[in-house]
């Protein structure tokens, strides 16, 4: 799994681009290396999580944890939206699960770019 991490400075949007299969820890260590490595903007607008070059591995009954994860780093997902696009109808089962469970932060899967940073925006 690899990932690149954009910032839009007109937005104020973080995009974090994900190739490759994605498991549950890679998620966790991409945030956790991204805060280390302050690549994240103080005054980020929300998040764009691009799954379309990529596979996620995890099981439905995991998908609580991303939340978990959501909730525990406040700081930096709080009152935030992220956005989850994937052209992938299995790409979306985790994100779906893990919106249920939004607390303190909102997220949503789409599967247009567009409607992705309106909804961000919006």
């Amino acid at each position: 799994m690899k990932y690149k991490i954009e910032y839009d400075i007109t937005t104020k949007i973080v995009t974090k681009i994900y190739f490759g299969d994605i498991s549950l820890e890679d998620i966790f260590n991409t945030w956790d290396e991204a805060k280390l490595l302050n690549l994240i903007p103080y005054n980020v607008s929300g998040f764009l999580l691009d799954y379309r070059n990529s596979n996620i591995n995890i099981h439905p009954l995991e998908s609580p944890k991303i939340a978990k994860y959501y909730q525990k780093n406040l700081e930096l997902f709080g009152n935030k939206k992220i956005a989850i696009l994937s052209e992938s109808s299995k790409n979306i089962v985790t994100p779906i699960l893990v919106q249920e469970l939004d607390q303190g932060y909102s997220s949503r899967p789409f599967s247009s770019y567009e409607a992705a940073i309106h909804w961000i925006l919006s």
